[in-house]
């Protein structure tokens, strides 16, 4: 017997699981959905995943699961861990699993807060990884921030706890949106996803502070969508939206944001627009690295598209320094927003 998928799916009242002996051993090709919906289980037997090549969804919504054992080499042929460990929210310890050959780990430890560490990854040979780290908390830098060949990753670090992320290489993304949603990191630094088309809700936020400092440059190249819903605010009681980005200071602005925007856009269009009005303590020199990075919608025949700055800002900037977005095709608006107030 090689394959176990969907053996013990949804089977929610098991707290534990016996396997005969007489296939606890076997060298199981195919696991989907094995124990998919256990969630009550609390414990599951060492199983032989030496030769395994899909564990999609293998221990999906195992809640109340601890720990993962496995025999010693288990996971070295597995290319698909979509969703494996997705919502096993008391998941501490995963023994003897190593994805270096998976490509595939979308989902993989969604909702894995409790995790102490991570199986190894090989982020040279990953393509699809969305929302794979939402809710994983890591002690000190994120450690895979490098995806050449990476398809997708957006929502990769939803929810997140880090201090840092030092930069982003996608060359190949194809989306950033919610690639920073609601994350507890301090300083982010430059992305490259030339391809991406969407940055859409990348840094926005659920929560009062979520202790963003600095975000580097973010190449938006082939961005065409999002950049209105960028920082947007979701989630929040009016009485503390006005801790909102409290800590986000610095910003080194975003590449060519406009170049892949259509000539057919209308003048002053919302899902053009870039909307910064819910940052309000970014320094001048942020504000000026913004417009010093946008396109010049008017080398394309683009219509002119705005700018959203928090009305506070009106008044500190120089005619110069307005001059430099303004010539290049985009007008500023500032935006009195009251639950900032």
């Amino acid at each position: 017997m090689d394959n176990i998928s969907t053996m013990f799916q949804d089977c929610s009242s098991l707290r534990q699981i016996k396997i005969p002996d007489s296939i606890v051993h076997n060298k199981f090709i195919t696991c989907f959905c094995a124990f998919s919906g256990c969630k009550n289980i609390e414990y599951v037997p060492a199983l032989d995943l030496t030769e395994t090549i899909s564990a999609s969804s293998m221990f999906y919504e195992c809640n109340k699961l601890k720990q993962v054992d496995l025999i010693e080499g288990s996971g070295l042929k597995l290319t698909d861990a979509s969703y494996m460990f997705y919502m096993c929210q008391s998941l501490e310890h995963i023994n003897n699993l190593d994805l270096s050959n998976a490509t595939d780990i979308t989902n993989c430890f969604y909702a894995c807060s409790k995790l102490q560490a991570l199986p190894p990854l090989n982020p040279d040979i990953l393509i699809r990884c969305g929302d794979a780290f939402n809710q994983v908390v890591f002690n000190g830098p994120v450690p895979y921030t490098d995806f050449p060949n990476a398809t997708s990753i957006q929502g990769l670090y939803i929810n997140c706890t880090a201090e840092s992320v030092p930069y982003i290489n996608a060359p190949k993304a194809t989306s950033l949106a919610y690639l920073f949603s609601a994350v507890k990191i301090k300083n982010i630094g430059p992305i490259n996803a030339p391809l991406a088309t969407s940055v859409s809700s990348v840094f926005n936020t659920t929560h009062s502070d979520h202790g963003l400092e600095s975000i580097g440059l973010v190449d938006c190249t082939s961005v065409n969508s999002g950049a209105d819903s960028m920082f947007q605010i979701y989630n929040m009681y009016a009485a503390t939206q006005i801790t909102a980005y409290q800590s986000l200071t610095t910003l080194a602005g975003f590449h060519d944001l406009g170049k892949a925007y259509p000539n057919t856009a209308n003048e002053h269009h919302y899902s053009y627009t870039l909307d910064l009005q819910n940052l309000r303590h970014l320094t001048i020199e942020s504000i000026v690295n913004v417009f010093n990075e946008l396109y010049d919608l008017t080398s394309i025949n683009v219509n002119r598209q705005y700018i959203y700055l928090n009305n506070i800002y009106e008044g500190q900037l120089t005619d110069e320094q307005i001059a430099i977005v303004t010539n290049k095709g985009w007008d500023i608006k500032y935006i009195h927003v009251d639950r900032l107030v």
